[in-house]
């Protein structure tokens, strides 16, 4: 198969079907491509099962009828730097999962922004590794922010989203991760999510591995005003971790976190909240934790919930021979909640330091 390389700037503008459209079994490298206006996709890319496609520089795919940016190869996709604003359907959609040999990674990297798109602004399929950086994907009319799912793979497969990745204002769920590895998330917002008021998730996070995979939160995060579900959902059959977590006035839980297996044979995750944490406002529970591990809680406030309580802590599927403690550290508020402020539930030792649970129930 022979390569396809188009270098210095390209551009595929107000043509009355694709912008660019291209079939190939070889490799695909296209610099600062504008593929915008177009009467159908902005750039239909489609590989084969080996074909690995790379878009350099900082490339643009707006305004076209159909979607931004179309993928589909069984290579790798490496991007840098793309928006794709305005879509009639996807901002981008990039899939992978086609490939035949082995697991191919998807890689964005720089800064990449996807908004006011009318179905998902970027949906990645894919058997590997998901890394993206600096992620913005935000507006969706009829969709989501992002939808990122490597469960296909037979084999621990991590996504990671560094940098300050923002998903708000989506119809559906802000951020969607499935995946069968561990999930990496730095300095994440998801907020006024679910404007279809019939589903949608600030963030949620899905690691299916049975093997115990860990789901980290870097940074601070914020999951609030999220208009149907909870704010942050978490599952995982390894450890969760995060600090500085907002979760505040959203139509389901705050947030919802929970490594819990109830096989004994399989890994057991904790759960880890560092820094100051705050939920409250919400409309059901504001903080649940559902874990057969060590939970560590700190600083936390969990009040005012309209139709639920203020933090419940489950560890209660810890083996009885195997007890797990439950631990809050610093200054603990479980003030004004519809019903209970504090619950926990454990076979391990509670330790409570200073906490007020005041006008509850």
């Amino acid at each position: 198969p022979q390569p396809v390389t188009l270098s210095g700037t390209n551009a595929a503008k107000y043509n009355g079907d694709d912008g660019l459209e291209l079939y190939t079994r070889g490799k695909v490298t296209i610099n600062s491509l504008t593929a915008s206006g177009n009467v159908d996709h902005g750039a239909w890319i489609s590989g084969a099962p080996t074909s690995d496609v790379t878009l350099t520089g900082a490339s643009v795919f707006s305004d076209n009828d159909n979607t931004g940016l179309y993928v589909v190869t069984g290579g790798l996709i490496k991007a840098s730097n793309l928006t794709a604003d305005r879509n009639g359907y996807y901002g981008a959609y990039l899939n992978n999962s086609v490939a035949v040999d082995s697991p191919r990674p998807v890689t964005l990297s720089g800064v990449n922004a996807f908004r006011g798109n009318t179905y998902t602004n970027l949906w990645i399929q894919s058997y590997g590794a998901v890394t993206a950086s600096n992620l913005t994907a935000s507006g969706s009319t009829l969709g989501s922010g992002a939808y990122i799912d490597n469960t296909s793979s037979a084999a621990p497969q991590k996504v990671t989203l560094s940098g300050t990745n923002v998903f708000t204002g989506n119809s559906y769920h802000g951020l969607y991760v499935a995946a069968t590895g561990a999930i990496a998330v730095s300095s994440l917002r998801a907020t006024g999510n679910g404007l279809s008021l019939s589903e949608g998730y600030g963030a949620y996070l899905f690691s299916s591995s049975f093997a115990g995979q860990p789901v980290t939160l870097t940074g601070s995060t914020v999951a609030s005003q999220n208009h149907w579900n909870d704010g942050l959902y978490v599952y995982t059959r390894g450890s969760i971790t995060a600090a500085n977590v907002t979760a505040t006035g959203n139509h389901g839980r705050g947030a919802w976190l929970t490594t819990t297996t109830f096989a004994p044979d399989k890994a057991i995750g904790n759960v880890t909240l560092t820094g100051t944490n705050v939920f409250t406002d919400n409309r059901l529970t504001n903080l649940r934790v559902e874990s057969q591990g060590v939970v560590k809680l700190s600083s936390l406030t969990a009040s005012r919930s309209l139709a639920g309580s203020g933090a419940e802590i489950l560890n209660f599927g810890a083996a009885a021979t195997a007890p797990k403690d439950v631990l809050f550290s610093g200054a603990s508020i479980f003030d004004d909640n519809w019903l209970t402020g504090l619950y926990v539930e454990s076979r391990g030792a509670i330790t409570l330091p200073g906490a007020s649970a005041s006008g509850n129930g």
